[in-house]
């Protein structure tokens, strides 16, 4: 069946146009919804659009709890293909987080604009003690002007942790502590070494995050009043199920 002029999909339900030259030529859709939800050749699709669905749900709250203090702007689609690579892991026959493996999520730098390393040589420890259900990050001593590399203009800046519990068993909103350094001038001849430490009321059966990420201040040219800069690095530096 052939047709000189384009029309309407949807005037022929079932059929599919395919340009030709001058001309569409109309053929007959073999491929439907419910063959793909019942035929058996299309098992592993829907294994990967499950795991898909599953990734998505989680980014998204991901990216909401971790970037509720910044401005940050982040690509959804890395972070949900990082956790759909996390899903593949997993030992279970249907896929889920609870026995999959997130070590490849650990570095993710949620501010694609910045990355971690060209920003600071600070390397953070994350150390969790389950028992108590509490989270340190440990900061190393450092000599400012060293150790961070700010955009021009930038006097001070803060080291922050924002530390969440995520059940990906349920949409019930997730537990997050976010704890920050006082106002580092990067003049300052050196810093001592600083523990942050977050106290969680749950973290068994949770998936726990641990992102770290700096915030640069410049004067605003009152009263020695500071003002926010364009945002810092904020990369994941530990995710595992607990």
């Amino acid at each position: 069946m052939i047709y000189k002029t384009k029309i309407s999909r949807a005037a022929i339900p079932g059929y599919s146009l395919i340009p030709k030259g001058d001309h569409h030529q109309v053929r007959k859709i073999t491929l439907t919804a419910e063959r793909v939800k019942k035929d058996p050749a299309f098992h592993r699709t829907r294994i990967c659009a499950g795991d898909f669905a599953k990734a998505a749900r989680l980014g998204n709250r991901i990216r909401k709890v971790l970037l509720q203090h910044t401005t940050i702007k982040t690509n959804v689609q890395l972070l949900i293909g990082q956790l759909v690579t996390a899903l593949r892991t997993s030992t279970s026959a249907d896929h889920q987080f609870s026995t999959a493996c997130f070590d490849q999520l650990i570095g993710f730098n949620l501010n694609f604009r910045v990355d971690w390393q060209p920003s600071t040589t600070i390397c953070p420890e994350v150390v969790a003690n389950t028992n108590k259900n509490w989270i340190t990050t440990r900061l190393p001593a450092f000599i400012p002007a060293e150790a961070l590399m700010p955009p021009p203009g930038i006097t001070h800046c803060r080291i922050f942790t924002t530390t969440t519990a995520i059940s990906c068993q349920s949409e019930d909103e997730p537990e997050t502590i976010t704890k920050t350094t006082t106002l580092i001038p990067l003049k300052q001849i050196r810093l001592k070494a600083t523990h942050l430490t977050a106290e969680l009321s749950h973290m068994k059966d949770r998936l726990v995050l641990v992102a770290v990420g700096i915030h640069w201040y410049s004067p605003a040219g009152y009263k020695g009043a500071m003002i926010r800069k364009p945002p810092g690095p904020l990369s994941i530096m530990y995710c595992r199920y607990q």
